[in-house]
């Protein structure tokens, strides 16, 4: 049955007049093997599985490298900050089959797409062999509708206990962030082991640092420095948008975000529920070993630091000692600033109005990303902008 060329783009038509010719010419001119790989001796399908993951796809012979993303049709769901975690970030794009195109009758671009076959390509497998031990890869599929991320801090970090409950309700579920909106399903502050907390923050999705932000100032309230209405004062940007007589906060005050280690994107949920996917008994074994034996040297690393910590103790009064210099303020575990006086984030310096600030980034980094653009050279596979955006 003849290909259906009728619905096919201009430019997969170039394409495949390419692979034509290319193996046309093989077969009457040259009687050695081509070792060339071509990607369009097969036909592909989409399925649901930026640039360490496209790199291993291009080793694996899973995608065509010369085409880039938009040649693999690549969309991305739960993006992340450079340092931040993440248990189920989802890619889908377009990947080679097992199948040759003289074993089925239907062609993409249409609509149909060839059946799957009984035994398709270990996908996540092959990508594991390749991927570095940080990242391992199981399938995933359908529209992502929420995103549920998590911030674990140390219970030193809470202060006194009888105002956690009241910082634990801040952002109260279903509340609308102003400027850009974002719908927080849920947000509270659960127990995880002796001594470490974690916060919960159920969305729709998540703009650039807004987690980390919203860290940091629970972090500042947590200790005291802030009080909790500071949440209702910083949404308050325009006259009344917060009850109570609150004053206008056009402009953000100037502090430091959270730091991204304790950050991960837990979890991103579809229409039917989880990620759904399957993974082959072997490749679940061998991803739980390989997380198994990180918790482990993880756990001897942590002996090891916790002695070295009792050994300087023994050396060391506990005492803080006065001086005339600055002190250490702690912003997030493990991390130190020295500061002379804290200065409340109302009477901060404040930053430049968006509007400001979006026209010097269309005259910076953005005219330069637009060249990119339209040179092709975009790539947008770089490790991500965001704390799990789409």
């Amino acid at each position: 049955m003849a290909p259906n060329y009728e619905a096919w783009s201009r430019t997969d038509l170039i394409a495949r007049i390419a692979a034509l010719e290319q193996r046309e010419a093989s077969n009457s001119t040259s009687t050695q093997p081509n070792t060339d790989f071509d990607f369009y001796s097969y036909p592909i399908r989409k399925i649901a599985s930026q640039g360490v993951l496209f790199d291993a796809l291009c080793r694996a012979r899973l995608i065509d490298e010369a085409r880039g993303y938009d040649g693999c049709g690549w969309e991305k769901c739960g993006r992340t900050d450079r340092g931040v975690s993440a248990a189920s970030q989802v890619i889908s794009l377009w990947m080679k089959m097992t199948t040759t195109w003289s074993d089925c009758s239907i062609t993409p671009p249409t609509p149909l797409w060839p059946p799957k076959p009984e035994e398709e390509h270990d996908y996540p497998g092959i990508l594991n062999r390749i991927l570095p031990p940080t990242i391992r890869s199981s399938p995933a599929r359908r529209s992502c509708t929420f995103r549920h991320l998590q911030v674990l801090f140390l219970r030193s970090e809470l202060g006194p206990l009888p105002h956690a409950r009241g910082r634990q309700s801040i952002f109260i579920p279903s509340k609308q962030l102003t400027l850009f909106m974002r719908r927080i399903l849920r947000a509270e502050i659960n127990a995880v082991e002796a001594g470490m907390f974690v916060f919960d923050l159920v969305g729709t999705a998540f703009l650039y640092h807004q987690v980390r932000n919203i860290m940091a100032v629970l972090l500042l309230v947590g200790r005291g420095l802030e009080p909790p209405d500071i949440i209702t004062q910083l949404l308050n940007m325009s006259e009344g948008a917060e009850p109570g007589n609150w004053e206008v906060l056009s402009r953000k005050p100037e502090y430091q975000m959270a730091d991204g280690l304790p950050l991960v994107l837990w979890d991103c949920r579809w229409q039917t529920g989880g990620a759904e996917g399957e993974i082959r008994g072997g490749q679940a074994r061998g991803i739980y070993e390989h997380l198994e034996g990180i918790y482990e040297r993880s756990r001897v690393f942590t002996t090891l630091n916790h002695h070295f910590l009792k050994k300087a103790a023994e050396l060391h009064s506990s005492r803080p000692v006065v001086t005339r210099q600055a002190t250490p303020f702690r912003l997030v575990p493990g991390t130190t600033r020295r500061v002379r006086q804290y200065v409340p984030l109302m009477r901060r310096v404040r930053n430049d109005e968006v509007e400001a600030i979006n026209e010097r980034w269309r005259n910076g980094k953005g005219k330069k990303h637009l060249a990119k653009v339209d040179n092709g050279d975009d790539d947008e596979g770089d490790g991500g902008d965001d704390d799990g955006d789409e």
